[in-house]
């Protein structure tokens, strides 16, 4: 059975890994043409980002408890779930650079994209440098914790629609045009296809290359 000290080193390893290929995804991903297979990593993007949620917003939990460096075992459970975290958030990362390459495009995506780098490298820094300074420790904990939710947000409203979050306590005040005076268009297809259509065909994600949303 692998010892902990052992699993910690690999995972610190892996790290750099993922620091490296988020590096050249980002910056280089136009000039860089993927086999199709590699589609199929971008596409698990959805099914994988829960984990780096969980594993980093419960490590920064860690980070809270008062005196924690003189506490071995919560110390111990801290440096793993976070780093596992950190991992999680760069496999995550490189997954969406990939599949940002297919079909998605718009200030949606740009903000979702950089957003999540960021938080994966501000991760990665607070991990490497966590005992170099304690004051920054938990604000810095504070602003990933803010990326995180921000990321979110933004990923929230390229797969569901803009304002997902909030829609459901959001006043809604549709107004009832009389059939006599219905735009067959404007009043009868348009309300169809924003409710059925648009949020798969809009600005930021555009499946099929079938955009919806603009005349």
């Amino acid at each position: 059975m692998l010892k902990t000290s052992t699993i910690k080193s690999l995972l610190e390893n892996t790290l750099f890994v993922w620091i490296g290929l988020v590096l050249v995804l980002a910056i280089g991903s136009e000039q860089i043409v993927l086999p199709d297979w590699i589609q199929v990593i971008g596409r698990s993007h959805p099914l994988i980002l829960h984990f780096p949620i969980v594993l980093l917003l419960l490590g920064l939990i860690f980070l809270w408890i008062p005196r924690l460096d003189q506490k071995n075992e919560l110390k111990s459970v801290f440096e793993l779930t976070f780093l596992a975290g950190c991992n999680f958030a760069g496999l995550t990362v490189v997954a969406g650079l990939i599949l940002a390459n297919e079909e998605y495009e718009g200030d949606a995506i740009v903000w979702h994209q950089w957003s999540g780098i960021a938080v994966f490298y501000l991760c990665t820094i607070l991990y490497f440098f966590r005992n170099y300074s304690k004051k920054i420790v938990k604000p810095a904990s504070i602003l990933i914790a803010i990326g995180i939710t921000l990321t979110g947000h933004w990923g929230a409203n390229i797969t569901h629609g803009e304002d997902f979050l909030l829609a459901p306590i959001q006043e809604k005040q549709d107004e009832i045009t009389p059939l006599a005076e219905a735009e067959i268009f404007n009043d009868l297809v348009l309300p169809i296809l924003e409710n059925k259509c648009m949020s798969c065909h809009k600005e930021g994600k555009i499946k099929g290359e079938l955009r919806m949303d603009h005349i």
